[in-house]
């Protein structure tokens, strides 16, 4: 697994500071690697008494870019917890990908159990949560969503590391098809004879004499001219 950024991005109460701690944690514990959080809390004035809005968060979103690119030379990866809530604050963070490849995660619950968890929290505007929930942008489009109102935050941060390990799968290989049987031809062959290239096809695989599947399609469109 090469370094990272894994961006939580959530409506406020989400969960997504829980869940940034718990999957440092478990990062940690169970892949030896250590990650660095940058929240938007720590970037910008949070209160009871003062409203958060769109402008806001792009004053700040620089920076958090910034604290990203810097804490990537240091660490294994960067966990960001943030709220987006505009297509131009997507699009600046993104631009991340040039440092190292995005993982983006939903954090979400539904909007009653925002509403209840903002009120114990009591340190945001009243507010806060509708409304980030309501713009919170991108709607869809991410590498996995987790509902936090489901489970733990270390059952969430879980199903993080799980889809994160399945990115980072090594691209299949396949027994290449002999030059002598094009796949027109191998419509034609006998079962039998089809039967016994698979067996040798198995032993091909088994003694490592195989080809990336992304070489084999390419041969394949090239035949066939699609």
């Amino acid at each position: 697994m090469d370094k990272n950024i894994i961006l939580l991005n959530g409506p406020s109460s989400s969960g997504k500071s829980t869940l940034a701690k718990a999957l440092r944690k478990k990062l940690k514990e169970e892949k030896n690697r250590t990650y660095e959080i940058i929240s938007i809390d720590d970037h910008m004035r949070i209160s009871e008494d003062e409203t958060i809005y769109e402008d806001d968060v792009w004053e700040i979103n620089g920076e958090m870019c910034d604290a990203a690119r810097q804490a990537l030379e240091k660490t294994d990866g960067v966990i960001v917890d943030h709220v987006i809530t505009s297509e131009r604050i997507y699009d600046q963070f993104m631009e991340l990908t040039d440092t190292a490849p995005v993982v983006r995660v939903r954090v979400t619950c539904p909007i009653d159990v925002l509403l209840k968890r903002e009120q114990r929290r009591g340190n945001r505007a009243a507010g806060s949560a509708q409304a980030s929930y309501d713009y919170l942008y991108p709607k869809d489009g991410y590498d996995i969503t987790v509902d936090t109102s489901l489970r733990t935050a270390e059952g969430c941060a879980g199903e993080v590391i799980d889809a994160m390990d399945l990115e980072a799968l090594p691209q299949p290989y396949v027994t290449a098809t002999p030059p002598e049987y094009t796949i027109s031809r191998l419509s034609e062959m006998p079962a039998s004879e089809l039967d016994a290239e698979l067996e040798k096809g198995y032993a091909d695989m088994a003694e490592g004499r195989t080809r990336a599947a992304e070489e084999v399609f390419s041969d394949i469109h090239e035949e066939l001219d699609i």
